[in-house]
């Protein structure tokens, strides 16, 4: 059985019409701990490089918490630079949900 919080998440992917599909190609997950939903950075290989934890609920702040285990290489990756582009030009967006 799900918690409040995992339903709440599932919810709040839904109504940005991500699908479970998505949730499989980006690796999407749940954090237990920080009660947030859990994307995954990736390099060029499909490594994960660090986590930017997405908050669900609108009183969690900030919105978006990056845990890696050295936060000098945040900077230098974009969220979803892993996935092969298919000849066409990058978007920029504002957040990683965007993204997906």
């Amino acid at each position: 059985m799900m918690g409040s919080s995992v339903c709440s998440a599932v919810s709040y992917l839904r109504s940005r019409g991500i699908t479970f599909d998505d949730v499989v190609f980006w690796r999407i997950g749940w954090d237990e701990q920080l009660k947030r939903i859990a994307l995954p950075v990736m390099d060029h290989w499909g490594e994960v490089v660090f986590w930017t934890m997405r908050a669900v609920h609108q009183n969690q702040y900030p919105k978006y918490l990056h845990v890696a285990e050295d936060h000098s290489c945040i900077p230098l990756w974009m969220y979803g630079c892993h996935q092969e582009a298919n000849g066409k030009h990058p978007v920029i967006v504002e957040g990683h949900i965007d993204a997906v």
